[in-house]
């Protein structure tokens, strides 16, 4: 069994060992309340999903003005009208009545803290979240070291809508709490999610807890 001595805020080692016993790649996501000295932006906006690959090479910070999709934009507090702009897509591209459209991205969880104004993914020195593209194996052995340490079962809500921004990494940095998400066409897409793989986020005071 791995076991972590990690007593105080989370290491990289650390998150490397959660990775090991886990299997898969982790990537940590940290929420700023400025931009980081030194951070590197993308060249161009890009949606939030897709940083999560291109951060495999070395961190990416994300603000603003560099996040190209609406719907992270209005998740992550970052636009007001971002909501009215993701329902037209969805009723667009997906098919969506606009009520239904409506009453869905309603209940997306968003980041309320007006502060913070940088998300950095790829960041394993001090990151307040951890996500992964998850096997069913990997998640089946996630949810017996979740019965093992919490002697529970591990009770998530799943969408398919602003699911990678909105219901995991916004939910999990908001509440706390595991989230998993099997994503829409577009965000599998950019986000290179492959098919027999779910987005799932960790908040990273929990991983201790695991071992």
């Amino acid at each position: 069994m791995c076991r972590s001595d990690n007593g105080g805020a989370i290491r990289s080692d650390t998150i490397k060992l959660f990775e090991r016993c886990m299997g898969g790649r982790w990537t940590g996501v940290s929420f700023h309340r400025e931009v980081p000295a030194g951070a590197r932006v993308p060249d161009r906006p890009m949606a939030f999903c897709a940083a999560i690959p291109a951060s495999y090479t070395g961190a990416l910070t994300l603000t603003r003005e560099t996040v190209a999709c609406p719907g992270a934009r209005a998740s992550f507090g970052w636009q007001a009208n971002g909501d009215a702009e993701a329902v037209r897509r969805m009723t667009a591209s997906v098919g969506l009545e606009l009520p239904v459209a409506e009453k869905l991205l309603e209940a997306v969880p968003k980041i309320l803290d007006s502060k913070i104004v940088a998300i950095t993914v790829g960041d394993y020195r001090a990151p307040d979240i951890l996500l992964s593209h998850m096997q069913p194996a990997h998640m089946t052995r996630f949810v017996q070291m979740w019965q093992n340490a919490f002697h529970e079962n591990l009770s998530v809500s799943v969408s398919a809508f602003m699911s990678v921004c909105g219901h995991v990494a916004a939910q999990v940095y908001t509440n706390r709490k595991v989230c998993c998400a099997f994503g829409g066409a577009e965000t599998r897409r950019n986000g290179c999610i492959g098919r027999d793989r779910l987005v799932v986020g960790v908040p990273v005071d929990l991983v201790g807890a695991l071992f």
